[in-house]
């Protein structure tokens, strides 16, 4: 009987983006703006053109939760046809779980953690940050009929943000995958092997390598292996919604001697 698994994810996030500017005339404006005071992360420079610094986001862009502290809620629902799996709201849910992501069994690794961006001559690095006290993702997992649904099959890649801005030490929660055990046993396997190991008990893999460590230190690291669990296990965020209040408005400029010209909206 296939099941169709709904995961919510809930904790204060936020919109956090980083971005270079390279066009000669918008720096100029920029650094006259700053000079005067009267930079915002959206206003009129001085040259009278609107300004917008979410747009400069070519580095990264994240809208999510903060995961390590977040509350999970898990339902599932019957699937009685292929239809139903594609609207959900169609589905009648029962709840399995509500409680913190550690009780959850679901497992946590850092996918990236991004520093300065590369800088030539005469550029800006901006970022921005705005903090809202929930945002909500939605997860679906489709459970074939004869697989059993396991929590800890869940491995959430998270961003850390501490490297770039200053007074943040959120992981925000970037990827979502779904990997059955015998499927990561197979990645582990492979990355183990082309790292030159030779001797490991493939039957026993969970008994000599901690899955959450392995993600980590080990599967992510292999590109190839990675590319592959994003083509295979990753899941998409299927809904995103916030309360709608930001706390703040944070916004930073550096140029490429790594001088930064403004930074305002900390907290």
């Amino acid at each position: 009987m296939e099941k169709l698994i709904k995961v919510l994810i809930t904790d204060t996030g936020g919109q956090f983006t980083c971005g270079t500017i390279d066009d000669e005339d918008l720096v100029y404006s920029l650094k006259s703006t700053i000079e005067n005071g009267d930079i915002r992360s959206t206003c009129e420079l001085e040259n009278g053109e609107e300004f917008d610094a979410l747009i400069y986001d070519n580095i990264f862009h994240l809208y999510a939760p903060n995961v390590r502290n977040a509350k999970v809620q898990i339902e599932e629902a019957i699937i009685q046809n292929d239809s139903n799996s594609d609207n959900p709201n169609n589905l009648e849910f029962s709840e399995v779980f509500y409680g913190s992501v550690e009780e959850s069994g679901i497992k946590l690794f850092i996918s990236s953690c991004p520093g300065e961006p590369e800088l030539n001559d005469g550029e800006l690095a901006i970022y921005t940050k705005k903090y809202e006290k929930r945002i909500s993702e939605e997860y679906f997992i489709k459970i074939n009929d004869g697989e059993i649904f396991d929590p800890e099959n869940i491995y959430l890649g998270l961003v850390l943000l501490d490297e770039v801005m200053d007074y943040v030490e959120d992981e925000i929660l970037k990827y979502f995958f779904y990997i059955p055990k015998d499927a990561f046993q197979g990645y582990l396997s492979a990355a183990l092997k082309s790292m030159g190991e030779e001797e490991f008990d493939k039957n026993n893999l969970e008994e000599e390598y901690d899955f959450e460590e392995s993600m980590q230190e080990i599967l992510w690291l292999d590109s190839q292996i990675s590319a592959e669990i994003k083509k295979n296990n990753l899941i998409d965020c299927f809904s995103s919604e916030g309360k709608g209040e930001w706390e703040n408005d944070y916004l930073k400029f550096a140029d490429s001697d790594g001088k930064i010209l403004y930074e305002e909206g900390y907290y």
